[in-house]
């Protein structure tokens, strides 16, 4: 009985949630400078607050950046310790073999030297492309990773114009996205695959995450795009503009409602709505002059 109460509860629920996530990402691409498949063979350093995270915001991307010739880096800044020492060890080695990382980074984030540590990381790598949380999240811990990003990076290379801010449980406004990538089918499925192999995760509901990244694919109008991952590409400069007005605008975590599953996913998108539209219209109002910059340099419009 109990089990039929929660399939009569869960069952208008997923039709509700799946009629929302539709009609919100059939909405299209709005951002000036959107670009797709944007990948190239780079250095690259992925950064992430623990395991798992790189696979639900850009498993597909490191799966499909997999045959370039670009050398990778996957830095965990934690203070968490979830993992004996014999299972964090296999669990590196087997992340070294499903995306082709060359080498993985734990960054212990218990001091003032994380940033400094990431600095000769930096130093030690000369990345051209560096992916993060985007600052716009619902998870201290993630933005507590970029916020470190952009400590070293004061240090080391004001100038920096490539970082690519993934979302993981905090669905971002369609105004300020400006790169996709597409997944086939098979893509996709392996991206699955690979998060529930976490052995934390087997009893968590991936399908939120999958719902997410299939409706994706309906920004391109695409029906060949079977899902997709999408970022907001930024330079230090316009990641510290989006800082500051999310500072100045008294931005804190707990404003944004991530998901964890199908069942709180609709509250992502409506749960403390009008802040939301709040900060959101601050970063596009940033954002987009930033964008269209680049865009002329870029194209040398």
């Amino acid at each position: 009985m109990t089990q039929l109460l929660k399939k009569a509860i869960e069952l208008p629920l997923d039709l509700l949630n799946d009629m929302y996530i539709k009609s919100y990402y059939k909405k299209g691409i709005k951002c000036p400078d959107m670009r797709v498949d944007d990948l190239k063979d780079e250095k690259t350093i992925i950064l992430a607050d623990e395991f798992e995270s790189e696979t639900i915001g850009l498993g597909g991307t490191l799966l499909k950046s997999k045959t370039l010739n670009s050398e990778k880096t996957l830095v965990y800044i934690t203070n968490q310790d979830k993992y004996s020492e014999e299972e964090e060890s296999i669990l590196m080695e087997k992340i070294k073999k499903l995306y082709n990382i060359g080498e993985i980074v734990r960054i212990k984030d218990d001091d003032k030297s994380s940033s400094e540590k990431l600095v000769d990381l930096l130093k030690k790598v000369s990345p051209s492309r560096i992916y993060t949380p985007f600052l716009f999240n619902g998870s201290e811990r993630q933005i507590r990773v970029t916020k470190i990003l952009l400590e070293a990076l004061k240090m080391y290379d004001t100038e920096f114009r490539n970082i690519w801010m993934y979302e993981s449980s905090t669905p971002n406004d369609l105004r300020i996205i400006n790169r996709l990538i597409s997944l086939n089918k098979e893509e996709y499925m392996q991206k699955t695959e690979i998060y529930l192999n976490f052995k934390r995760n087997r009893n968590e509901d991936f399908d939120a995450y999958g719902v997410i990244d299939r409706n994706k694919a309906l920004l391109l109008g695409d029906t060949r795009v079977y899902a997709a991952e999408t970022f907001i590409k930024l330079s230090y400069k316009s990641a510290k503009d989006a800082e500051k007005i999310l500072l100045d605008k008294g931005f804190k975590s707990d404003d944004i409602y991530g998901f964890t599953n199908k069942m709180n996913l609709l509250s992502a998108f409506l749960k403390k709505k009008n802040k939301r539209i709040l900060y959101n219209n601050n970063l596009n109002y940033a954002l987009k002059a930033s964008f269209i910059e680049s865009q002329e340099e870029d194209y040398g419009l």
